[in-house]
C-alpha cells in the first residue's frame, strides 16, 4: 500500500511536518568550534581541473518533508542514528529537504533503504566523519528502491591523506562516498565527495532478504538506470568510480581528480557481477595513480561500454581491458577523448575484447616508445583504430594476429 506524503509518523518526522503543507521551521545555527573547519569551496582548491559544478535548480518535487530541526545541523553531535530513523519513514512521492548548508556529523552510514519516488535535496549540506570507522562504513548507502534523486549533498570522509600519494588501506577500502546497492532509476546530481578511504561511488548488486540480515538473500538485483551527473570528486583511497553489478549507467560532466588507484573500474568480483550499457562522457579528469579505465577481474559480463569526450589533465589516456582466459568482452567505443600528459607507453591494451572502435582521441607521446604502437591487441577481433592523434607513432599492433575470433 502506498503511503500518503503527509501523515502521522514517528516523532522525529512528525515534528517537522505541519498540516498546512509540510513546511519547515529549520533554524540556521552556526557551526560549533569542534566541527571541522574546511569549507566545501576549499576542498581540492589546488587542483588544476575545473571548479565544482554550479548548483542545480532546487525547486522541490512532490510534497516537501523537511529534516527535523531537532537533528543537530551544526556538526556538534553524531546524528547517524537520528538521520536513519528519519529517512526510514520518508513517504513516497516526496522531497526530503535539508536546511541550507547544514553540517551533519555522521560517524556511521546514512542509509536510504528501499524508498520509491523520492528526491533528497541536501541544499549544500555537509555530511562529514571525524573517526576512522570500520571497513564497511560507507558514508551514504542507497539500498534497493526506485526512482530516487540525490542532489546538492556534500560528503567528506576521514582520510586526510586521500589521493595519488595517499595510502591504500585494504582494511578501509569499502568506505565509499556513495555505496549504491541494487537501486533502480537513480540520479546522483551536483554532489561533492572528498577525502574518502574507498571509492567516490561504488555501484553494484543489492540484497533482497530479511532486513536484519539474519536469513539468506532471495535475490541480488543489479543496479539499473543510474546517472551520475555534474558532480565534484576529490581525494579517494581506492578507485574513483567502481561498477560491479550495474546495467545502464551514465556518468557525465563530472570533475574527478586525486584518485589513489584507477579513475574508472569494472572488475567483476565473480561471474555473476559485471557492467553493461555504460556511458562515460564529457567528464573533466585530473590526477590519478593508476589507469584512467581498468577492466580485469573475473569472467563476468562487461559489454557495451562507451568512453567519449572526456578531457584528461595531467593524466594519460591509459585504458586496460582484459577478459580472463575462456571469456570475452565486447562492444567498446572509445572516441574523442583528449589528454595533455605525454607518455612513452602503449595507452590502450585489449586482451580478448571484440568489436572495438577507437577514433578521434588525442594522446601526446614522448620519449622512446615502450612497444610498437599506441594500441596493443591480444586475441581481440573486429577492432578499428583510426583518426587518432598519437604523435605520429603507429596506431595499432596486433600481437596475436593468428588468434581465432
Amino acid at each position: 500500500m502506498r503511503r500518503p506524503a503527509c501523515l502521522v509518523l514517528p516523532l522525529l518526522l512528525a515534528a517537522a511536518i505541519v498540516a498546512s503543507g509540510c513546511s519547515s521551521d529549520d533554524d540556521d545555527t552556526d557551526a560549533k568550534k569542534s566541527a571541522p573547519e574546511t569549507s566545501a569551496s576549499e576542498v581540492g582548491s589546488t587542483s588544476t581541473t575545473s571548479a565544482a559544478p554550479s548548483t542545480p535548480d532546487t525547486q522541490p518535487e512532490g510534497d516537501v518533508v523537511p529534516v527535523p530541526a531537532s537533528i543537530d545541523a551544526t556538526g556538534e553531535q553524531d546524528v547517524s542514528a537520528l538521520l536513519n530513523e528519519f529517512l526510514a519513514n520518508v513517504p513516497e512521492h516526496s522531497t526530503v529537504q535539508f536546511p541550507e548548508k547544514g553540517r551533519y556529523r555522521v560517524e556511521d552510514t546514512v542509509i536510504v533503504h528501499d524508498l520509491s519516488d523520492v528526491v533528497i535535496d541536501g541544499q549544500e549540506s555537509l555530511f562529514f566523519a571525524t573517526t576512522t570507522g570500520t571497513r564497511n562504513r560507507a558514508h551514504w548507502r542507497i539500498e534497493l528502491g526506485e526512482d530516487i534523486t540525490v542532489r546538492n549533498v556534500e560528503i567528506r570522509g576521514a582520510n586526510e591523506d586521500a589521493g595519488v600519494e595517499g595510502e591504500f588501506d585494504p582494511q578501509l577500502e569499502a568506505q565509499h562516498g556513495f555505496d549504491i546497492q541494487g537501486t533502480q532509476h537513480l540520479t546522483i546530481d551536483h554532489v561533492r565527495v572528498t577525502d574518502v578511504w574507498g571509492d567516490f561511488l561504488s555501484i553494484g548488486l543489492g540484497r533482497v532478504g530479511p532486513a536484519d540480515g539474519t536469513g539468506p538473500a532471495t535475490d541480488h538485483p543489479w543496479a539499473r538506470d543510474v546517472t551520475v551527473r555534474a558532480s565534484y570528486f576529490r581525494g579517494s583511497g581506492r578507485q574513483g568510480i567502481t561498477l560491479d553489478g550495474a546495467d545502464g549507467v551514465l556518468i557525465e560532466e563530472n570533475d574527478i581528480s586525486e584518485v589513489r588507484r584507477s579513475t574508472f573500474d569494472i572488475e567483476p568480483t565473480t561471474p555473476d557481477y559485471g557492467a553493461t550499457n555504460v556511458v562515460i562522457r564529457d567528464n573533466t579528469i585530473g590526477t590519478g595513480r593508476l589507469n584512467f579505465f581498468s577492466s580485469g577481474g573475473a569472467a563476468g559480463l562487461v559489454d557495451d561500454i562507451t568512453i567519449s569526450g572526456n578531457e584528461l589533465h595531467d593524466k594519460t589516456l591509459q585504458i586496460i581491458v582484459g577478459a580472463p582466459e575462456g571469456s570475452r568482452r565486447s562492444r567498446f567505443t572509445i572516441t574523442d577523448n583528449t589528454s595533455d600528459r605525454p607518455t612513452n607507453q602503449a595507452i590502450i591494451r585489449l586482451i580478448r575484447v571484440d568489436g572495438v572502435t577507437i577514433t578521434g582521441n588525442v594522446q601526446p607521446m614522448g620519449g622512446q616508445l615502450q612497444g610498437e604502437a599506441a594500441v596493443r591487441l591480444r586475441e581481440s577481433c573486429d577492432v578499428v583504430v583510426t583518426d587518432n592523434d598519437f604523435s605520429d607513432i603507429p596506431q595499432m599492433i596486433d600481437l596475436t594476429p593468428d588468434a581465432p575470433c
